[in-house]
């Protein structure tokens, strides 16, 4: 492996979690958080950058991991590996739809895990190709963006605010919203972490365009945009 993977680990038994945690490390990758429910799953996924993650199908309230499975493809567009014993056909069919990477069958070893998630990863490379590219004219920052029109360019500081929306992302600015098929992970990797910056797990925003805040919105531009509460503190530190 040339590149870093963290991993997020979601599982419903504890000595299984342990133990792909720990078949997860020799095999060189890295665990960014073991969780046992939703809740604790988008946490991590919050403060945390995922690349893949490892769903116990199982979890508190019966097949729980599904429905976590959907978040993943619909909201981050994080690719996913269902972990499971269950061989009943309507759940696979059930999980089969939300689109996983794979299935690890349990018990696994270290060659299950590390197959599995190769391929994925793999798999993942070749297909995302990002169409957001950033591009600098005359000391003049700008994201260039393909439309059904073609190719146009926005400058930096006429963005306010990108907001996800399932598989895409809206990029909006003061007259116009461009809609574009693309993680929100993936926009940030693109725009200045200097002028913009997460609040929320569905919203970053251009700090420069900010004309007022309280502890669960900040106004962009006269906009209210959430706050949510696990950014409050980062974010108000930055505003003091």
């Amino acid at each position: 492996m040339s590149e870093q993977v963290n991993i997020l680990i979601v599982e419903n038994e504890v000595l299984i979690a342990h133990m792909a945690e720990s078949m997860l490390i020799e095999l060189g990758y890295i665990v960014v958080g073991k969780a046992r429910n939703i809740d604790e799953a988008l946490n991590i996924i919050d403060n945390h950058k995922v690349d893949l993650a490892l769903l116990d199908i199982n979890l508190y309230n019966g097949t729980e991991g599904i429905e976590l499975g959907q978040q993943l493809k619909d909201s981050f567009q994080i690719p996913f590996i269902y972990l499971t014993s269950y061989t009943n056909k309507g759940i696979i069919e059930k999980a089969t739809l939300t689109n996983p990477s794979g299935y690890i069958i349990k018990p696994f070893n270290k060659v299950d895990l590390f197959s599995s998630i190769e391929i994925c990863l793999a798999n993942t490379k070749q297909f995302s190709q990002e169409t957001i590219t950033l591009i600098k004219k005359e000391d003049e920052a700008f994201i260039q963006i393909r439309t059904h029109k073609g190719f146009i360019k926005i400058e930096q500081k006429d963005i306010l605010y990108v907001k996800a929306d399932n598989v895409y992302v809206e990029i909006y600015t003061k007259n116009v919203m461009y809609t574009e098929r693309m993680s929100l992970k993936q926009i940030m990797k693109i725009l200045p972490e200097n002028n913009f910056i997460k609040i929320h797990r569905s919203y970053i925003i251009n700090r420069e365009r900010i004309t007022s805040w309280s502890s669960q919105q900040v106004y962009v531009n006269n906009i209210p945009v959430p706050l949510s509460k696990s950014y409050q503190k980062p974010f108000l530190e930055l505003m003091e």
